[in-house]
């Protein structure tokens, strides 16, 4: 009974086979337009990957950026692909094909939708002006993407001035380049300030002047010690020594400290200023002038005396 429990059981288990035929899947298909490839025409005028202004101002933002979205846009009426946007805008040169008013209507709608800070934004990477109504600075924009063309705000300016700076060029022309030395303003050089008469060290208190009676012969007796500890040392003894056996030390400090005192008023005395003795040269030499010519009419008169006698 078990075997044939166990067979039937098999048999139960065992996978039967259908008369059915199973039908195939359905699978959904779209055929989908293939996409024809962008393709940037020549427009009438420059490509604004030519000029230096517009390149640099698109290499500051990136593809994502909302002012180079909305240039694409109105540029090229679509959204861009975010690795083509700036190859694209380096190639634009302008509106191409027969409707150029068209489109040129159909960018100035759909740029008046923006914000006027958006439109400056765009303005501003195209060296455009940024001044103006939402009006103006749209009319500004399509016109200069209808044909773009060079403005003087395009110009090279970093180039022209490294021209302009060259030594070579200067000296073509028989002229020295200017220095920046040259240039900046001379300033007057300051006067040194007189040197300061160097001031006496201050005197040692009686502890130092302890220490240094002690410690020289407490090192010879302890050579294995360090002189950080000798002072520790001498200084418990000297907190610990009798004011009789302090007081020569206190009154040596006191005569450093008189000393000291002296010293620092005789740096700050000034000096007194002595004369030169020229002064009383020439006074003595005008006295002995004076008294030549009053001998010299003495004896004038008293030539013209005897003349008169004799007469």
């Amino acid at each position: 009974k078990q075997r044939a429990m166990a067979d039937a059981a098999a048999e139960d288990a065992a996978p039967r086979a259908s008369a059915r035929a199973r039908k195939p899947p359905d699978e959904f298909k779209v055929d989908l337009p293939e996409r024809a490839e962008f393709v940037i025409k020549p427009g009438p005028g420059v490509a604004l990957g030519e000029l230096p202004l517009v390149c640099a101002k698109l290499d500051k933002y990136t593809a994502r950026d909302p002012p180079l979205q909305l240039l694409y846009q109105a540029a090229f009426g679509r959204r861009g692909a975010a690795a083509k946007v700036k190859a694209h805008l380096r190639e634009f040169s302008g509106y191409w094909g027969d409707s150029i008013e068209a489109d040129s209507a159909k960018r100035s709608a759909a740029l008046a939708k923006h914000g006027l800070n958006e439109l400056k934004d765009v303005a501003s990477v195209l060296g455009l002006e940024r001044s103006g109504k939402k009006d103006e600075l749209v009319a500004r924009l399509v016109g200069f993407l209808t044909k773009p063309k060079r403005l003087p705000a395009h110009a090279d300016k970093g180039s022209a001035k490294k021209k302009a700076a060259s030594p070579k060029r200067a000296r073509a022309k028989g002229k020295r380049p200017a220095k920046a030395a040259d240039k900046a303003p001379r300033k007057r050089a300051k006067a040194a300030p007189a040197p300061k008469a160097a001031e006496p060290p201050k005197p040692p208190s009686a502890l130092d002047i302890y220490l240094e009676a002690k410690l020289p012969a407490l090192q010879e007796k302890n050579p294995a010690v360090t002189v950080s500890e000798l002072k520790t040392h001498l200084r418990d003894k000297w907190k610990a020594l009798a004011p009789d056996k302090r007081a020569k030390y206190e009154e040596e400090h006191a005569d450093r400290v008189r000393a000291h005192e002296e010293e620092l008023k005789k740096l700050a005395a000034k000096p007194a200023i002595v004369d030169s003795d020229d002064d009383e040269d020439e006074d003595e030499d005008g006295e002995g002038d004076e008294g030549g010519d009053d001998g010299e009419s003495a004896a004038e008169e008293g030539g013209e005396e005897p003349s008169k006698g004799d007469e």
